[in-house]
C-alpha cells in the first residue's frame, strides 16, 4: 500500500520474525522506537497477571496477547501527520481528538495492525482501538488490553491508582476506578474522550447499583 510505503511502513521488513512478538519487535527496532517496545513488554508481563486475576481461558488470553504486543504500534506515526494518516483510512479526528494528537495513537494503531500485521479478528482490533480510552460496553479483549495498559505505567505518582486498579475485586470495578479518575481530572485535560465518558456512565451503573443491591441485603 502506496500510503504505508509513505511512512516507511511497507509490511515486508517487519514480516521476517517467526511469531508476532518478534515481528513486533524487528518493528519497533526499524524504526528506532525500542522505547516503545520495552512498554509493550511491560504491558505483556501485566497481561500475565491479569491473565491469572481473571481466570482467561487460553484463547482469550491468546487474542489479548495480540492486542497488548499490537496496542502501540501507531506511537510510530509523527505528530503532524496523523490526522492526515487517519483521514488515510477514512477515519477522521473528532475536535477534542485535534486538541490532543496523540491520543490517536490507538486508531494509528489499529489501522497498522490491520493492515501491517494482517490482524483481522475484530474483537481484537477494537481493543487496541479503544486501548487509551475504552469504549461503552467493550468486549472482555478491549477490557483487559485496556487495564494492562493502565497497571504497567511505571511512574511514581500513578502507583497509588495503579494500587486500586490491582486490588479491585473484580474486572469490572477496576474499569471503573480508573474511569472515575479520568472522569474527575476531565476539566485539565486537553480531551476528555467521549468514549471514555461513555464508558465511565455504563461502568458507574454496573458498579455503584451492583454496591447498592449487595449492602441492601
Amino acid at each position: 500500500m502506496e500510503l504505508l510505503e509513505r511512512y516507511r511502513l511497507k509490511p515486508d521488513p517487519f514480516l521476517e520474525g517467526s511469531d508476532l512478538q518478534s515481528k513486533v519487535e524487528v518493528f519497533f527496532n526499524t524504526l528506532d522506537k525500542k522505547d516503545i517496545y520495552q512498554h509493550t513488554i511491560e504491558v505483556l508481563e501485566e497481561l500475565e497477571l491479569h491473565k491469572l486475576r481473571y481466570s482467561l481461558d487460553t484463547t482469550t488470553y491468546e487474542r489479548c496477547k495480540i492486542g497488548v504486543l499490537l496496542h502501540d504500534v501507531g506511537r510510530v506515526i509523527p505528530a503532524e501527520t496523523v490526522f492526515d494518516f487517519c483521514e488515510s483510512f477514512g477515519y477522521i479526528a473528532t475536535n477534542c481528538e485535534k486538541n490532543a494528537p496523540s491520543i490517536l495513537h490507538q486508531i494509528c494503531s489499529r489501522f497498522l495492525a490491520e493492515f501491517v500485521f494482517n490482524i483481522k479478528d475484530e474483537a481484537v482490533l477494537e481493543a487496541i482501538e479503544c486501548h487509551t480510552t475504552l469504549k461503552a460496553e467493550p468486549s472482555l479483549i478491549a477490557k483487559i488490553v485496556h487495564l494492562s495498559d493502565k497497571t504497567s505505567w511505571k511512574e511514581k505518582e500513578d502507583q497509588p491508582l495503579v494500587k486500586k486498579l490491582r486490588e479491585a475485586t473484580d474486572l469490572d470495578e477496576a474499569l471503573f476506578i480508573y474511569q472515575k479518575h479520568m472522569y474527575d481530572q476531565r476539566h485539565e485535560m486537553k480531551c476528555y474522550h467521549p468514549w471514555s465518558y461513555a464508558a465511565y456512565l455504563i461502568l458507574k451503573e454496573k458498579v455503584e447499583g451492583r454496591q447498592s443491591v449487595e449492602e441492601s441485603e
